[in-house]
Order: C-alpha cells, then sequence, then structure tokens
C-alpha cells in the first residue's frame, strides 16, 4: 500500500519532486554564473542580478500564496503555478540579454514560490506532529538532492552542453511533475475555505513586488529607482500589516523571522560566489567547479540521517547552535583555502551547517499558527528568501571591493553569531 493510501493525503514523493524541480532551478544558476557573465560580455558580480532576481519575487511573493492556499487549496495553487513555472524556465533557455535573462527569473520566482511553502504547509495540515519531523526530513532530502543535481548539471552544461539547454530539460521535466501534482489533488481534493479572507495582499504583494524589482534593475536613474524601491517596500508593509500582523507579534515570531532572514542572506549570499571563486582563484573548470558545489547537497543528506540522533543528544537548541557553528568553519575555511582540494572538505560542512541550523527554525515555523499553517509558512519564507534575495548583493560588493576569501569570512562569522545569539535568546524564552 502506498504512502498516499494510507494516510489519505498526497505522495510525499510527489511533493518532493515539485521541490526538486524547484531547487535544482534554483541552484543550476550558481555554477553557470561565470559562464553567463563571459557569454554576455560581463563580470559574475554583475550577472548575479539573475540570481537576485529570482529570489527577490520568491521571498514577496510568499506574502501572496500563504491565504490563497489557505482558502482555496495547497495543493491545487502548487500544481497551477508549476506548469507556468516550467514554461518560463524553458524560455530563459532562449535569452538574448541579461536585463531579458533577469526579467524571466523574475517572472519564474514568482510562481515558484508558491511550492516549497505550500508543501511545508500540506505536510504540516496532514501530518501528525510527534511524525512531522520524520516526514519533514524526507521532503527536505528532496531539496538537498535538488542542490546536488543543480550544482552538478549545471556545471557540466556550462561546460560542456552549453547552459542555455538546461533550462530546456528543466522547463519539460517541471511541466510533468506539475501533471502528477494536479493527479494528486484530484484523488485527494482539499476543502475550499471560503471564509478565509485573502485581503488587499492580492493586489499590494504583486505591486510592490513589480516596483521593487524595476528599481533594483538599474534601468532608470537613481532617484527613480529609489522612489519606486520605496514605494514598494510601503505596499509590501502594508501587506504585512494588515495580513499578517497578527502573526508578526505572536510569541517568538520575531526570533524565528529574524533569524531565517540573516541565514538566507550569509548562506546564499556565500554560496552565489563558491563556484566563481573555484575558477577565479584556482583555473577549475565549470563542470568540477559544479561538482564540488554539489557538496552542499551531500553535507544536507549526512544531517537528515542524523537529524533523530541529534536531537536526542543535544536537543533542539544544541542543534541550532552546532549548525551555526558548522556554517562558521565551512565558510571561513572556504575564504583562507590554499588550493581546492580544501575546498570539497569545506562546502560538506556548509551544507550540513545549513540544513542543521535550518531544520531547527523550520520545525518552529510549523507550530506559529497550526490554524492557518500556510499563511504562517509563508511569512517564513517571506523573511527566509528575503535575506537570501539580498545575500549575493552585499556579498557581491565584498567580493568586488576586498576579493573573495573577505566575503566568505563574513558569511562565517555571520552565521555562528546569528546562531550564537538565537541560541540565548530561544533559551531565555524558554525559562521565561
Amino acid at each position: 500500500m502506498t504512502d498516499a493510501a494510507r494516510t489519505g493525503r498526497a505522495s510525499l514523493f510527489v511533493l518532493g519532486a515539485a521541490a526538486f524541480m524547484v531547487q535544482t532551478d534554483a541552484r543550476v544558476i550558481d555554477p553557470l554564473l561565470h559562464a553567463v557573465a563571459t557569454d554576455f560580455h560581463t563580470t559574475p558580480p554583475a550577472a548575479a542580478i539573475i540570481i537576485s532576481s529570482y529570489a527577490l519575487p520568491y521571498g514577496l511573493f510568499q506574502l501572496l500564496y500563504g491565504p490563497i492556499g489557505d482558502r482555496v487549496g495547497k495543493l491545487r495553487v502548487m500544481a497551477t503555478c508549476l506548469a507556468v513555472f516550467s514554461i518560463g524556465t524553458f524560455a530563459c533557455a532562449f535569452v538574448p540579454t541579461i536585463p531579458v535573462f533577469a526579467i524571466l527569473r523574475f517572472l519564474t520566482g514568482v510562481v515558484a514560490a508558491a511550492v516549497i511553502p505550500m508543501s511545508l504547509g500540506y505536510i504540516g495540515d496532514k501530518v501528525p506532529y510527534q511524525d512531522r519531523q520524520i516526514a519533514l526530513g524526507r521532503f527536505m532530502s528532496a531539496l538537498m538532492i535538488g542542490q546536488i543535481v543543480g550544482s552538478t548539471v549545471g556545471g557540466l552544461f556550462g561546460q560542456y552542453l552549453g547552459w542555455r539547454y538546461v533550462f530546456v530539460v528543466l522547463g519539460v521535466c517541471a511541466l510533468g511533475v506539475s501533471g502528477l501534482l494536479a493527479r494528486e489533488g484530484r484523488q485527494y481534493p482539499e476543502p475550499v475555505n471560503p471564509e478565509r479572507p485573502l485581503g488587499r495582499a492580492i493586489l499590494t504583494v504583486p505591486a510592490g513586488g513589480l516596483l521593487i524589482f524595476g528599481g533594483l534593475g538599474g534601468v532608470f536613474p537613481g532617484a527613480v529607482s529609489a522612489t519606486l524601491d520605496g514605494v514598494g517596500a510601503l505596499l509590501l508593509i502594508y501587506a504585512l500589516a494588515t495580513q499578517y500582523g497578527g502573526l508578526l507579534t505572536r510569541p517568538g515570531a520575531p526570533l524565528v523571522l529574524g533569524t531565517v532572514m540573516l541565514e538566507g542572506l550569509f548562506v546564499f549570499g556565500g554560496l552565489a560566489y563558491l563556484a566563481s571563486s573555484l575558477t577565479d582563484r584556482f583555473g577549475v573548470n565549470y563542470a568540477y567547479a559544479g561538482l564540488m558545489v554539489a557538496g552542499f547537497g551531500l553535507g544536507g543528506l549526512t544531517y537528515s540521517a542524523s537529524v533523530k540522533k541529534l536531537v536526542t543528544r543535544i536537543g533542539e537548541l544544541g542543534v541550532l547552535l552546532l549548525g551555526g557553528a558548522l556554517l562558521g568553519v565551512g565558510f571561513v575555511l572556504t575564504g583562507v583555502l590554499p588550493s581546492w582540494h580544501w575546498f570539497i572538505p569545506a562546502v560538506v560542512l556548509v551544507g550540513m551547517g545549513y540544513y542543521t541550523m535550518h531544520g531547527t527554525l523550520q520545525t518552529r515555523a510549523t507550530e506559529l499558527a497550526p490554524q492557518m499553517r500556510a499563511t504562517a509558512i509563508s511569512l517564513f519564507a517571506f523573511f527566509f528568501f528575503l535575506g537570501q534575495a539580498t545575500g549575493p548583493q552585499l556579498l557581491g560588493s565584498i567580493v568586488k571591493s576586498r576579493g573573495y576569501s573577505a566575503a566568505f569570512i563574513v558569511a562565517g562569522v555571520g552565521l555562528f553569531t546569528t546562531a550564537f545569539v538565537s541560541r540565548m535568546l530561544f533559551a531565555r524564552r524558554a525559562a521565561a
């Protein structure tokens, strides 16, 4: 008997496949950044706009999908968005310029934003709390494998087949997975909850996201860009206050959300430049660089296999601090390594640390608001990917001014400090 048949819910395999596609698409660009920059006659930091232009809407539009998922059903939202995602990803194979590439990545990021938070909310709804950590671990394994495949395939295509063709493959595969999701939605229908209000966020979030993207795109004069960013930010603040104000004031919510935002900033800000640093510092080609960056996902699989023992032995807050320590050591080692050979164990440590730290925060996020879990998880993901969107630009400015080593050291120290301070604050709340 299948997992779905036993529990009356959609298969974890199908949910994982959808998350795999989104995660692969998000990470495939990292080892391709140098190749894309070369093809368009620019530098990796300048081409990093294609990373931020995907991550920015991925975070902002979490504010849109949470209420919709709670109202019409999470599987319905995921299936529709993944179908549109497949078309946008396929179109990325034919971009003529970096700005067009950035626009397409923005649009695919808009619809990709629905998949992982809706899946987490769905698991939270259907799986009892005592079994939820195991189910989340299995689901997260799909993300980890997506990390490995995205980095590996991106490097191989960039070196041997051409970076454009990878988006053809991903687009076709995503279309197939969207069909599987639609089938699961018909087999295990979710109730429609018309009493769940959508609010004005359904208008203010897209408007705010488009204005901020227009301001960050660099196509308008400085004053105009600043105005667009400011108005867009005000619209998003309005959406947060009206749709999510109650969640933001719940006990523990500011600590969870602030921690995950800093985590996303430092982890993915550093991750964006790992492959490029291998090419620029040590002359490693795109294929080998992608394979080595895939060690990030291997580190995550190590965490997945050991999470139950870790929680039992050192407790949830111990796991949080351990993750920050592993991230700190891994990124600092990446910054000071004398040859590329040290990169492999360093990136495995980074992957172990990220999933160890993030798993604790994610588990706490599923209980922020059990009665409207999709909305709560979307808010969590919004803060996480807000950090991810700004990280490549922030760390990129350090790469430009101080080099790769300084950027990785800043990421490592920032992550350990974040985990250490958060662990103390969580413990203080528990003791109060």
